[in-house]
């Protein structure tokens, strides 16, 4: 399941950039205003920047990356 909601969190940052004024400038995403219509354009990268890095939060424990680097 965290594994589930970390996609879902990095398809959800994916969608709140992409309505961006710099990308495709949406006002609407499924009927409904877009959040940088709603709580301003800075709010909107730092909702899905949070949501980025939130996800690695959520698979803590479940995804382990090897280190490749060992600094002595």
């Amino acid at each position: 399941m965290p594994a589930g909601c970390a996609v879902e969190m990095i398809h959800t940052m994916s969608l709140i950039h992409d309505d961006l004024p710099c990308m495709d400038n949406d006002d609407l995403r499924r009927g409904k205003p877009t959040n940088h219509k709603v709580y301003g354009e800075d709010v909107a990268v730092l909702a899905g920047d949070a949501l980025l890095a939130a996800k690695w939060w959520r698979t803590k424990g479940i995804i382990h990356f090897p280190t490749y680097l060992h600094i002595p």
